[in-house]
């Protein structure tokens, strides 16, 4: 699942996200990290091509101005979508539902 988090700072800083699947407790450090982007910018946006559909994820962000400040966000929560079906997966699904032998043809 693609996953687009993005965020703004009142200075040009720079972007990471740390993340981690389940819910978070308390400070610890997060089980993943993004590359950091040294690009100073207000507006950060990272893409997470990693998370799995249907699952809880945990992160936060962090950005480092140029005065060396570090501004890291509360820890937030996501649920990413279910997968959905295909058009072919639903009509197989409903011949199969109608018509036992269908669910024989997949084997």
């Amino acid at each position: 699942i693609q996953t687009i988090i993005s965020w703004l700072t009142n200075e040009p800083s720079t972007t990471r996200l740390y993340y981690q699947p389940g819910i978070a407790s308390g400070d610890k450090e997060m089980a993943e990290i993004t590359k950091l982007d040294t690009n100073y910018t207000k507006k950060h946006v990272v893409v997470i091509t990693k998370f799995e559909p249907g699952k809880v994820y945990s992160f936060k962000a962090e950005s480092i101005d140029s005065g060396g400040n570090i501004s890291v966000t509360k820890v937030y929560t996501i649920l990413t979508p279910r997968q959905s079906e295909s058009v072919f997966q639903v009509i197989m699904k409903n011949m199969e539902d109608v018509f036992g032998w269908v669910g024989r043809m997949k084997q």
